[in-house]
């Protein structure tokens, strides 16, 4: 499946400059539009332009659960 919804940087060059707060709201944004002030860090710490209707990508959410697995 593709997604055809607005795309997001690679998740791997803003993830590690969000808030904690802004990581909270992408987990519980699941499959819907981010945050108008989750985008706005995505922003500020990719240098790029992103839609007001971004949504994580499966790959994106592949990576943000692989950050939350705990190891035993």
């Amino acid at each position: 499946m593709t997604d055809t919804r607005a795309s997001l940087p690679p998740i791997e060059k803003w993830w590690p400059y969000l808030t904690i707060g802004s990581r909270h709201a992408i987990l519980r944004a699941g499959e819907r539009p981010l945050e108008y002030r989750v985008i706005a860090e995505i922003q500020r710490a990719s240098g790029e332009d992103v839609a007001a209707d971004a949504v994580l990508s499966d790959r994106d959410r592949q990576f943000v659960a692989a950050q939350f697995q705990t190891v035993d």
